[in-house]
C-alpha cells in the first residue's frame, strides 16, 4: 500500500508539472534511497515543510514535490520537479515533537547548480474517503544559487489551509469539484509563514540523512512569505 500510495505521488507530480507547462527533467532528492550524491558544483538546499488543514482536518496534505523555475535562462525551460521520496516524511513522533499534532512534516533537499531560480510551489494530495483533493502551496520566494556547491539551510516552511476570503488564492484547483470541496482545496487558501529553525532542523537532518555527516551547513533563509506576490500570480495564471 505505501509503495502504490508513494507511485501516486509521483504520478501527480509530474501531471501537474505537465499542467504547467511540460515537465522538462524530474530531479531526485539526494540523499534518498538508492540515489546517489549530488554530482560536483551542485548545491545542497535543505528545507522543511509542514502542512496542516484546519478548515478541513479529514484531509491533511500530503507532501508529494516542490516546483523550481530557473529564472536566468533563454527561453526559460519548464519548471523543475522534485518529487518527495520514501525519507522525506518523518515519522509521526518526530513530526509530532516538530510541529502541531494535526499534518505532517518534511525534510526537503533540492540539488542545484549555480544560478538564479524561483522556489515556486508545493504540491500535495489530501485522502480521504471519499475523496482525494490537490493542494498547491504558491511561494514565489526567489533563490540565488552560488558557485561552489556546498549544503545551505533555507528555513521551514509552515503552509496552513484555512478557509478562504473573498478572492484570495485558492489552495488548489476547483475540478474536480466535489473532491476539492470535500477537501476545502477549492474552498480555501494556504496562510505561510517562513521562519529560521536552523538548530532543531539540522538535527533532524543529521539524524535522517547519514550522508549529510558533519558537513557544514550555512544559512541561507528565504525571504518572508510575499502574499501580494503569491495573489497576483494567482489571477494573472
Amino acid at each position: 500500500m505505501a509503495v502504490r500510495w508513494h507511485h501516486r505521488l509521483v504520478t501527480f507530480a509530474l501531471g501537474a508539472c505537465l499542467l504547467l507547462g511540460g515537465c522538462a527533467s524530474q530531479q531526485h532528492m539526494p540523499w534518498g534511497e538508492g540515489s546517489a550524491a549530488p554530482p560536483p558544483g551542485q548545491a545542497v538546499l535543505l528545507m522543511s515543510v509542514t502542512l496542516r488543514n484546519a478548515y478541513k482536518d479529514r484531509y491533511q496534505p500530503e507532501l508529494a514535490s516542490v516546483f523550481v523555475q530557473r529564472e536566468d535562462v533563454v527561453p526559460q525551460p519548464a519548471p523543475l520537479v522534485f518529487p518527495t521520496d520514501a525519507r522525506a516524511a518523518l515519522p509521526a513522533s518526530a513530526a509530532a515533537a516538530a510541529s502541531a499534532p494535526a499534518g505532517g512534516t518534511w525534510l526537503v533537499r533540492l540539488a542545484l547548480g549555480p544560478g538564479r531560480y524561483t522556489l515556486r510551489s508545493l504540491a500535495a494530495l489530501g485522502r480521504a474517503f471519499p475523496a482525494i483533493a490537490h493542494f498547491s502551496v504558491p511561494l514565489h520566494a526567489p533563490l540565488q544559487v552560488a558557485a561552489g556547491g556546498g549544503v545551505h539551510y533555507l528555513g521551514a516552511i509552515d503552509a496552513t489551509v484555512r478557509e478562504r476570503v473573498g478572492d484570495e488564492f485558492r489552495a488548489g484547483p476547483v475540478i474536480p469539484l466535489l473532491d476539492q470541496a470535500l477537501a476545502g482545496a477549492s474552498g480555501g487558501t494556504f496562510d505561510v509563514v517562513i521562519s529560521d529553525r536552523y538548530d532543531s532542523d539540522l538535527v533532524l537532518f543529521r539524524q535522517t540523512f547519514a550522508a549529510l555527516g558533519k558537513q557544514p551547513v550555512s544559512r541561507a533563509v528565504l525571504p518572508p512569505f510575499d502574499r501580494a506576490r503569491a495573489q497576483a500570480w494567482w489571477q494573472a495564471h
